[in-house]
């Protein structure tokens, strides 16, 4: 499994909010975009 993967298992687990991780993934590869064009 990859760690995105593990990420989301660990998160279930624990029971916090799943949204957050896909939140902070997506926050992340638009700041690596933004900052390629700049």
């Amino acid at each position: 499994m990859n760690d995105f993967t593990l990420e989301i298992l660990k998160t279930l687990v624990e029971g916090k909010d799943i949204k957050e991780i896909f939140r902070f993934h997506v926050e992340s590869a638009v700041n690596q975009l933004l900052q390629y064009e700049l």
